[in-house]
């Protein structure tokens, strides 16, 4: 019998009975996240970075268009409470996710950023099977998770290709006990055993099952955040205003947690003299008070997803794990996607799915109509296409790109 089957207990046998929850755990509000000495630990263990992490493409660039990340949820038990996470717990998280990351419903803030993320709870597993995009594990050492000494044996024994899901793991506690949740940044760790979120399975999801009645999904929202690259906005180091920040103009640095209480949510100074952004899900303010991420926040983890999880976003991908219908009414209104623009090493180019094609061909022509590139692409990518541009003198081009029956024709421009 294969490890999947000996590990993993599908969600068919776990609709069991909700055990209540204390109100004394109300004080984990105001649990924190490990992900900054996580980062410190990695460093000193693996100087060089950890092996057979993906290395960044050469062009930190975006997409003009909507991503979608295939999402599976491994529920970790010790026949404990936090065995008892329902499915309409898992379908919660999903929904705040793409509220947060889409600007919608209660992640809406009239000065935040619309990431243009959207979360589908996969339905296709590793093998090729049809799966429900969460299920059930007993693993006796989800109680307490060390992630110092046993967080990538839980994750090596019970992921899936990080590659091609988001992993999240739902726990009973992680040591010490006053952690909600952690991830690791993509430079540190994309591809590799340590990728994906951990949670304390009373902070997944809101409204139902385990959830704590003060929790509405968010320590997944701040922890996805880490895992698209971003830093709280103290940075990684806290005491000061001088020793580290976010690498975000739009988000007032602070010398550490604000660890503002619902409904108050009161804000003090930042280190600009300015108020401190307590609604930013990167802080650790209680999750009624967090609405919203900046502009520059949405670039970074954007920019992180082209980097480190090109794979990820795919469109083979997401049909292998039955995400593209999700995809399908983000692409369907796009020709091509082309993008940066203007660029100096390597411009990108995808075909939308409304030009459906078994090949792609492009054409280049310089300002003049002179045709500088042409090059036919047996099957048609499902990931973007690389143009090395480098060699061409700075100006305005013209692209043309015929996949099927239709053209399209665009322009961009070359700027060394």
């Amino acid at each position: 019998m294969g490890k999947r089957s000996v590990l993993r207990l599908l969600a068919n046998s776990f609709f069991v009975s909700i055990l209540s929850v204390s109100g004394a755990f109300a004080q984990s509000e105001t649990q924190g996240c490990l992900s900054d000495p996580l980062h410190h630990h990695l460093k000193a263990v693996f100087p060089e970075g950890v092996p057979g992490r993906n290395m960044p493409s050469p062009d930190k660039t975006d997409y003009g268009h909507s991503f979608v990340i295939p999402v599976v949820v491994h529920i970790m038990h010790n026949n404990g409470p936090e065995m008892n996470i329902t499915p309409a717990q898992v379908q919660s998280q999903i929904d705040v996710l793409n509220e947060e990351y889409n600007r919608q419903g209660n992640g809406f803030n009239s000065n935040g950023a619309d990431i243009q993320i959207t979360f589908c709870l996969a339905s296709v597993d590793p093998d090729g099977n049809a799966h429900p995009g969460y299920e059930l594990i007993n693993y006796p050492a989800s109680v307490g998770v060390d992630p110092y000494v046993n967080d990538t044996f839980m994750k090596r024994e019970t992921g899936w290709d990080p590659n091609r899901y988001l992993n999240i793991w739902t726990v009973r506690s992680i040591t010490p006990g006053t952690i909600k949740g952690y991830a690791y940044f993509p430079d540190e760790v994309a591809g590799t055993t340590y990728d994906g979120v951990v949670l304390e399975y009373r902070h997944f999801g809101r409204g139902t099952g385990t959830a704590l009645g003060t929790t509405n999904g968010r320590t997944c929202t701040h922890e996805i955040g880490h895992y698209l690259g971003l830093y709280h906005p103290w940075g990684l180091v806290e005491g000061s205003c001088y020793t580290s920040g976010d690498g975000c103009d739009d988000t007032p640095g602070t010398v550490g947690p604000t660890y503002s209480i619902y409904p108050s949510c009161a804000t003090g100074n930042s280190c600009e003299n300015t108020p401190i952004q307590v609604e930013n899900y990167m802080d650790y303010a209680n999750d009624r008070c967090m609405n919203m991420f900046t502009g520059c926040q949405a670039d970074k983890m954007r920019s992180a997803i082209l980097n480190y999880r090109p794979d990820l976003v795919s469109i083979d991908n997401l049909i292998n794990t039955g995400c593209k219908e999700d995809a399908d009414s983000l692409y369907a209104e796009l020709e091509f996607f082309l993008y940066p623009v203007p660029s100096a090493t390597n411009v990108f180019v995808l075909p939308g799915a409304s030009m459906g094609a078994s090949s792609m061909t492009y054409r280049i022509f310089d300002h003049k109509g002179r045709m500088v590139e042409n090059k036919v692409i047996s099957s048609a990518p499902s990931a973007p296409v690389a143009i090395d541009v480098n060699k061409m003198a700075a100006g305005i081009y013209i692209i043309e790109v015929t996949a099927g029956t239709e053209v399209q024709v665009k322009k961009f421009i070359v700027q060394h």
